[in-house]
């Protein structure tokens, strides 16, 4: 896994609700990219072994794992629009796709969602 450390350029892609920023310095060397973006002061970290372990399980070579914590850059938290830990960032070839915010998310259910929408065309 990754952790970012210096403040990167974005690029915004329009989406429903404006622009959104995508960072476009960050290693995408993979179809599909989820960044975990936590703090370490946050004492809730179900949601990051649960990362870890799809990331540590995962056999499709077109997923990257990635993790971002806000406290060692908050630059980029702020340019990827984070307001809540933990969360994840869905990016497709590079472009910000998603963002789900919470514990309580099914983050393989998600991966599939990202996957089948890009591969039936679906514009980003």
């Amino acid at each position: 896994m990754v952790r970012y450390s210096s403040l990167l350029n974005c690029r915004s892609r329009k989406g429903a609700e404006g622009s959104i920023p995508s960072p476009s310095a960050m290693n995408f060397s993979k179809k599909y990219t989820l960044v975990l973006v936590d703090a370490k002061w946050n004492n809730h970290k179900e949601l990051a072994a649960k990362f870890a372990k799809i990331a540590k399980d995962c056999t499709d070579e077109n997923f990257d794992f990635q993790e971002l914590d806000v406290d060692e850059d908050q630059e980029l938290a702020y340019a990827l629009g984070i307001k809540n830990v933990p969360a994840i960032c869905y990016f497709f070839e590079g472009r910000f796709d998603k963002m789900v915010i919470g514990n309580n998310q099914d983050i393989k259910q998600q991966m599939q969602w990202l996957a089948k929408d890009c591969d039936d065309g679906w514009d980003l």
